[in-house]
């Protein structure tokens, strides 16, 4: 039951919600209230364990799931094929490092997790921090990684379509991103909104007004 516990925590405020438990026994078919039923994830619960039908979950990450971000910003620098991986020395860097440094301190880090199967496989998250993504000081940066192993299969759009709803919702007027023009995630981008401002040789500046 504490697993089951742990589920409603983890799918709350998440597009992958529960709608009913179904047990087997006499207890009746319950409900969450004040859940969306939309794109629902249902559990059955037998008599030794559940299992969840749809098991991506996409929720805020918590504080302790913080320090998995040097992971995924490392993660998210695009290397274009043929290309050798940089050094993980590249985090030092103040203009990448900027993204992640002392994350959760600021009232403008936001951040949302894509777990799957217990494990966080990707991660979205923005903050008020002067980088490559820069427009002003009420413009929140834009960063995403998704383990590439689960590239390609709609994650990104649902970790995204959440993280900016929760930014519209507190007030924000608009987020930003720096991309490198041959970076296919500038599809994503565009799909969600995202509009080019400002380019260079090689990066786009994009905008997603909300």
């Amino acid at each position: 039951m504490e697993s089951l516990i742990q589920s409603v925590l983890d799918l709350k405020g998440s597009s992958q919600v529960i709608v009913g438990i179904t047990l087997n026994n006499e207890e009746l078919k319950t409900s969450i209230e004040n859940l969306p039923k939309l794109d629902a994830t249902i559990i059955d619960v037998g008599d030794q364990a559940f299992q969840l039908l749809d098991k991506l979950i996409i929720r805020q990450a918590r504080l302790s799931e913080f320090p998995l971000l040097k992971d995924f910003l490392y993660e998210a620098i695009f290397v274009p094929y043929g290309n050798t991986p940089p050094s993980k020395q590249i985090l030092l860097e103040s203009g990448i490092s900027a993204y992640i440094d002392n994350f959760g301190e600021k009232e403008s880090d936001i951040c949302y997790v894509a777990k799957k199967d217990g494990d966080i496989i990707g991660m979205a998250w923005v903050r008020i921090c002067g980088s490559y993504g820069y427009v002003d000081d009420q413009t929140p940066e834009l960063a995403i990684s998704i383990r590439p192993e689960h590239r390609s299969k709609g994650i990104g759009t649902k970790l995204l379509s959440n993280l900016l709803s929760y930014l519209k919702d507190k007030g924000y007027k608009q987020t930003s991103l720096s991309v490198q023009k041959s970076n296919p995630a500038v599809r994503l981008y565009k799909r969600l909104g995202y509009k080019i401002v400002k380019e260079s040789e090689k990066d786009f500046l994009m905008i997603k007004y909300l």
